[in-house]
């Protein structure tokens, strides 16, 4: 499964994160809509998963 570009976007700043960052702080770096940030993560989740 290939990652698309707003979920490659969210794992870089996860990456990059030395502590927690709320789907709020990740929708306002990446301009990514909160509730579409929050999808993501759970495809992200699942893709990491398997």
């Amino acid at each position: 499964m290939q990652l698309k570009k707003n979920e490659i976007k969210i794992i870089q700043l996860l990456l990059a994160s030395p502590d927690y960052i709320s789907t709020y702080d990740i929708a306002t770096s990446t301009g990514i809509p909160r509730r579409l940030v929050r999808d993501e993560i759970s495809n992200v989740r699942v893709i990491c998963h398997h």
